[in-house]
């Protein structure tokens, strides 16, 4: 064992006979001290005379051969101690150097690994997702100054990819020097490309936060004229569009505009300059947690160019049913659509509105709305429709609008966060012949659904009385445990006579087609503890064959919250 004096390991020649050892050490290693003296004094102990001096004496050596015998010992854990320590620091110094040498590993390695030899266009490729993926909206302007900070190859790459620059956003409270040299780079590293551009604003009232941006930010519009997406935060949305009409630029060349309003907003009507290529809008309220807000669209009936427009959405802002019928009547170009229906039913009848160029509807529907707006919507090309809820509340489904509603070409259904009966849920998908991809999110329904859709055997198959005979694609997604306190429980035998009844060959038969995929997550407490294995050796069977079948196991979640995030702002 080392010792302070041999740190090689070495065993010392002195350790035995160190000048501080007692000779009483070696003794109390082989013997008892008091064996000797057991006889006298054992008897003095049970005797009540007093020792004589020959005792006393006896007496004061044992008790000085034991003091020293302690101290000898207090010496040696002292020395033992010492030893511990620097075998412990010994000991830290080797697990540093294991770690140092690991990351040295781990650096070189890395030298070798796949992504250092992508392509350029590869790598260009990957930055672009992984900017078009970042949530976060303080990192959209920062996204691509991270990636050139990782390597010099990357930080070449990403200067050289003009889409990494086309999305400035800037805060209010930024310094002047910072917002004219960002938004200079920005405008050289674009390189022309249609620039996106998102002026925030993080807190305060007008008079202290809009001022500053409206000194610097605006003349630093001037050289760009490239700007096609614009988002602008509530409060300072009259002073940006006047100054947009006094410079005379920016506004002609928008395409895709945002508003996002707040209930500190004055009451003042929007008022903007001409946009006479503006295709896109997004007016909504700025988010406050869960909390869905009322969008005044009444704000915006007089200037705003509607009839231009082809893609609307509210967000997660609520109107009434009122505003949407008349943004819809004023909006005869409109191919995309989301609103999000206020807690009320229509208090008036209007005029039945036809839209045929729409294409894609998304509806929401807060708690209580009502859905007798449908009956007064014609909607002969839509091909993909949204029903969905906010944070799982209840709908008032007003069956008569619903047997008025056709959808001839729907294509695409889906369902999110719906409490509906299984006879609402058919007049929405049985008048559809083209229906190929239904998808129930968070969709309380009995399993009876699964007994309506199977398909007849061939020798009784007749076309026109099946329900969704070119249905190709089915998802069941019950990601929650429970909505408002009412479970859907799953019979396997149901779902595998459901799919073996629509995976049949049916070429012989005009208008009936097979099912390509299905995908079904349910929760635990909705299937029995057989379920997942059954379904798990059904998936492995139906594989071998070319069809698609996946069944995931969810767990319940506290709450659910609508996140309608489109592919265009």
């Amino acid at each position: 064992m080392p010792t302070p004096n041999s740190p090689t390991g070495s065993r010392d020649e002195g350790y035995m006979t160190d000048s501080y050892m007692p000779r009483i050490v070696p003794c109390l290693a082989r013997s008892d001290p008091f064996r000797n003296t057991q006889t006298n004094l054992g008897q003095l102990a049970k005797s009540n005379s007093a020792p004589t001096e020959d005792e006393t004496r006896q007496i004061e050596d044992l008790v000085s051969e034991c003091d020293a015998a302690a101290a000898a010992l207090e010496a040696k854990e002292t020395s033992i101690k010492t030893q511990i320590a620097w075998l412990q620091e010994q000991l830290a110094r080797v697990a540093s150097s294991h770690g140092h040498i690991a990351s040295m590993r781990t650096k070189a390695t890395t030298l070798q690994s796949a992504v250092r030899r992508l392509p350029s266009e590869v790598l260009e490729q990957v930055f672009i997702y992984y900017v078009q993926s970042s949530d976060a909206m303080w990192s959209r302007n920062r996204a691509g100054m991270k990636l050139c900070q990782v390597c010099s190859r990357w930080r070449q790459v990403a200067r050289a990819c003009p889409f990494l620059w086309t999305e400035l956003q800037l805060f209010m409270k930024h310094r002047p020097e910072n917002v004219d040299a960002m938004t200079r780079w920005f405008f050289s590293a674009s390189r022309g490309l249609p620039l996106t551009l998102m002026l925030e604003r993080l807190s305060g009232p007008p008079s202290t936060s809009f001022r500053p941006i409206n000194m610097f930010v605006i003349p630093a519009f001037q050289p760009w004229r490239t700007i096609k997406h614009l988002s602008i935060h509530a409060l300072c949305i009259m002073e940006i569009a006047h100054e947009f009409r006094r410079l005379g630029v920016v506004a002609e060349d928008i395409e895709t505009l945002c508003i996002r309003l707040s209930s500190a907003d004055g009451g003042e009507d929007f008022q903007p300059t001409p946009m006479p290529n503006l295709r896109k809008a997004v007016l909504t309220m700025v988010e406050r947690g869960s909390r869905i807000q009322y969008l005044p669209l009444i704000r915006f009936y007089d200037d705003f160019p509607w009839a231009q427009l082809t893609h609307f959405s509210t967000r997660t802002a609520k109107v009434s049913p009122e505003d949407m019928i008349t943004v819809l009547s004023c909006c005869p170009n409109l191919q995309d659509a989301t609103f999000v229906l206020y807690e009320h039913a229509l208090w008036v009848e209007p005029e039945p509105i036809d839209l045929p160029n729409l294409q894609c509807f998304k509806l929401v529907f807060t708690d209580g709305a009502s859905t007798n707006v449908l009956s007064y919507l014609s909607l002969p090309a839509l091909t993909t429709f949204t029903v969905a809820t906010h944070n799982n509340g209840w709908v008032k489904w007003d069956s008569d609008a619903l047997q008025s509603f056709r959808l001839p070409s729907l294509e695409h259904l889906t369902f999110c966060g719906v409490k509906i009966s299984l006879d609402d849920f058919m007049s929405f998908v049985h008048p559809s012949r083209k229906l190929t991809t239904l998808i129930l999110e968070n969709t309380f329904h009995s399993s009876k659904l699964m007994e309506r859709l199977y398909m007849p055997d061939i020798y009784q198959l007749d076309a026109p009385t099946v329900p969704l005979p070119v249905l190709a694609h089915l998802s069941i997604y019950q990601r929650l445990a429970r909505i408002k306190k009412v479970i859907p429980h799953w019979s396997f035998r149901k779902v595998a006579q459901m799919i073996n009844s629509r995976t049949r060959a049916y070429e012989g038969v005009d208008g009936v087609a097979a099912l390509q995929s299905f995908t079904f997550t349910p929760t635990r407490s909705s299937v029995n503890s057989a379920f997942g294995e059954r379904a798990a050796r059904m998936a492995r069977r139906f594989r071998d064959v070319g069809f698609n079948m996946r069944v995931e196991r969810a767990y319940g979640e506290e709450g659910y919250y609508l996140s309608m995030d489109e592919d265009w702002r």
